[in-house]
Order: structure tokens, then sequence, then C-alpha cells
């Protein structure tokens, strides 16, 4: 993303929203499916202290849930291992994490998930 920091026309919404769209364009671009991964939810939104992210897998796989800020930046690794079939349910610490939008994303290799977390203390 550039821009012109001399232009007025440019705000920090306009460069945090074309930031949103430059990483959505990137994680679009895996291969998505709904028959493994049924429900992705993340609560409460915003958070405070924690988050709880919700899912529901139909068969055993191995998942690494990550947390990235908006500029795709990983910013901690909140589940990588073992998840099994059925509902799940992770807790997500989030009182290290500065105020701001972030994106939860769930990957099993071969497809990935993202939903957007706010984070206000």
């Amino acid at each position: 993303v550039y821009y012109n920091q001399n232009n007025a026309a440019v705000t920090q919404s306009a460069i945090q929203n074309a930031i949103s769209s430059a990483i959505a364009a990137n994680v679009t671009a895996l291969k998505e499916s709904s028959s493994i991964l049924s429900s992705f939810d993340v609560y409460p939104n915003p958070a405070n202290t924690s988050a709880t992210l919700s899912l529901t897998i139909s068969k055993e796989l191995i998942i690494k849930i990550e947390v990235h800020n908006l500029l795709g930046q990983k910013i901690m690794t909140v589940h990588d291992g073992n998840l099994i079939p059925g509902e799940n349910s992770i807790k997500i610490n989030t009182t290290e994490l500065a105020n701001g939008n972030y994106y939860i994303s769930c990957y099993d290799g071969n497809t990935s998930k993202k939903i957007k977390l706010l984070v206000q203390h």
C-alpha cells in the first residue's frame, strides 16, 4: 500500500482500510473449505482481557490459530496442534494486545479462515 503523506485527503482510517483490503486479498487467495470448518466465531467482540474462539470441525485436524495485526504481522500463535471433531473453544489472552483491530487466522495446512477481533481495554 503506497500513499503520499502530504495529501490531506489520506487519513489514518483510509490507510487502515487499504491495508485491511490488501490483507484480505492475500488471505482469500488461499482455498477456503466450509465442509471441514463449519463454524468459526469469536466472542466477546470487542474483547477486553480475553476472547473465546469457537470453531466446529468435521474431522480431527492439526490446526494452527494465529493473531495478526492489520499489517499482516503475526502477533501470537494461539494454538498449534490437534483438534477433535465437533465444537472446540480456545481462549485468547488479549491483555498484552494494544487497543485496535486484529485478524484471527485458522489454518489446517490446506485451507484458511479468518475473522476480525477488536480489542478495547
